[in-house]
């Protein structure tokens, strides 16, 4: 029988800091702008999940309302 210790978000965490220490930048970069991109689908799909009937001008501009409350709420993120 195997004991397997459970896992805790700490854990990942700590696990996604160690593969981001060993990445290069270029790596880093990259993946970075995967994650955008990923997100800003997400993001998109979450606009019209809410909105089924807008037209493509307003998800646009409705998602755009978003990252500009995202950059509200983080002052970190470089406008």
């Amino acid at each position: 029988m195997h004991d397997l210790k459970p896992v805790t978000s700490d854990d990942m965490l700590m696990e996604q800091v160690a593969q981001a220490l060993r990445m290069t930048p270029e790596e880093r970069v990259k993946t970075g702008s995967e994650l955008f991109v990923s997100w800003i689908w997400v993001a998109r799909g979450g606009v019209r999940g809410n909105f089924p009937g807008a037209s493509e001008e307003e998800i646009e501009s409705r998602l755009r309302q978003r990252l500009v409350w995202a950059r509200e709420l983080d002052g970190r993120v470089p406008a």
